[in-house]
């Protein structure tokens, strides 16, 4: 008695089902389990090079809610650089000591000593502001979010403090029962731009105690 040796094979993929009924056609097993597996590797190829998709509506999700470190990767040297401490307020930074010299760059500072305006300090470039800190009552942080739009993106400072960023091109510390703003015209410029790297080396050397 004769007998058959059935070839069972379970295909899931739709695809490949259709395909299977019709070699099973016109070839005998061998072919049929060899043109199975040429097409099973096929598809394993195919699959390897698809992108993740991303669902309709979710692109943005997550644009908000991003902590990133105020850090550079490439090491600037800062030895000859002129350092603005204020012990009053508790904060420093470093600066550029041609900023003194350069015609193109004004250095000022107000202290009007208000109830919630303590002290700024600021630098121009031409027209634009390359860096400005202002010190606030902490109380004033209120009034900033109720007339702005706070983005909800955190920074991580050099010394581990917290700026929360608002209106793309400002920021806020909170130290020592007071409010620090930093603001430039140019927060919000591609990275690797020239005025950005500009911001963001004073930025690097800003620290609280």
């Amino acid at each position: 008695m004769k007998v058959e040796n059935k070839v069972q094979i379970n295909i899931a993929h739709p695809a490949l089902y259709f395909i299977s009924k019709k070699l099973m056609v016109g070839f005998g097993k061998k072919q049929f389990v060899l043109g199975i597996f040429i097409l099973v590797l096929g598809l394993g190829l195919f699959g390897c090079g698809k992108q993740p998709v991303t669902p309709v509506g979710h692109e943005n999700q997550n644009i908000y809610t991003n902590i990133s470190v105020a850090t550079t990767t490439e090491e600037i040297d800062t030895s000859d650089w002129q350092t603005y401490r204020n012990e009053e307020y508790g904060f420093e930074f470093k600066y550029p000591h041609y900023y003194l010299t350069d015609q193109y760059y004004n250095i000022w500072q107000n202290s009007k000593g208000d109830n919630d305006f303590k002290l700024e300090w600021g630098v121009n470039k031409h027209q634009e502001t390359v860096f400005v800190i202002s010190v606030l009552s902490k109380e004033y942080k209120k009034k900033i979010i109720d007339n702005n739009n706070l983005i909800n993106k955190k920074i991580i400072l050099n010394n581990g403090q917290i700026a929360e960023k608002y209106d793309y091109n400002h920021m806020i510390v909170e130290n020592n029962g007071y409010i620090y703003v930093v603001y430039s015209s140019f927060m919000d410029f591609s990275e690797s731009s020239e005025a950005y790297q500009e911001f963001k080396n004073i930025l690097n050397t800003l620290k609280f105690y």
